[in-house]
């Protein structure tokens, strides 16, 4: 019952006032984080009425902010770190959770969401890409934003704002979805790498500096023997 629950309850994930689906990719690992904005006028409730003639209600909204989430279909010890805020007007659900990115590509949100994905980071750099029908579009749109500390070469992002990559899915492209994103492969250069070339530098000037006085010495000994 709790994975049929998750399910019915992730294609409901994304509705409501506002919707964020966040990806962070750095030092080879993944977070993700969703952000679900839900009116109160959109939560079912139950009238006195309904209550005294015993009706229940069709409503998977109330236990997706209430019970816990799950990243992967197939596996209900892994939860996700979920926080809850109520306001005056809406329940806002985050959910989140750092994977690998063997993990992610197996996780719930990529497999459901996108009819065509890939993520990948091999010899000559990281890529991801998604394309084909978006499954997860209930509300009017998602927002899908990727942060990277890796240098982009290629993406075909909607707008870029710093090292963060946003797609917008609404109605108009939600069956013929495009998004790229290509990091090459850079060295990562750590502090000892800096301090071994700082001291090469220094021996290199040690070095000429060395020589440019030897030969200013030997010249003026020549000189006098003149």
């Amino acid at each position: 019952m709790k994975k049929i629950i998750f399910i019915v309850v992730f294609t409901i994930l994304l509705t409501g006032c506002s919707s964020q689906y966040n990806l962070k990719f750095e030092d080879g690992k993944i977070s993700e984080e969703i952000i679900t904005t839900i009116s109160n006028s959109d939560i079912p409730k139950l009238t006195p009425e309904d209550e005294a003639l015993g009706l229940e209600l069709d409503d998977p909204i109330t236990p997706f902010i209430e019970m816990d989430q799950y990243p992967f279909a197939d596996n209900e010890d892994i939860k996700y770190d979920k926080t809850v805020n109520k306001t005056v007007s809406s329940t806002i659900v985050t959910l989140k959770y750092d994977y690998t990115l063997d993990e992610y590509n197996k996780s719930q949100a990529k497999k459901l969401c996108f009819q065509s994905s890939s993520f990948s980071d091999g010899k000559t750099g990281a890529f991801f890409s998604a394309s084909g029908k978006f499954y997860c579009l209930y509300g009017d749109e998602v927002q899908i934003n990727f942060t990277t500390d890796r240098k982009v070469t290629e993406h075909n992002a909607d707008k870029v704002n710093g090292n963060t990559y946003t797609w917008i899915i609404n109605r108009d492209n939600q069956d013929n979805v495009n998004i790229d994103i290509k990091m090459p492969k850079e060295e990562i250069i750590t502090q000892e790498t800096k301090t071994n070339f700082t001291l090469l530098i220094i021996g290199l000037i040690i070095l000429v500096s060395g020589l440019f006085l030897y030969m200013k010495f030997k010249q003026g000994k020549e000189a006098n023997r003149l």
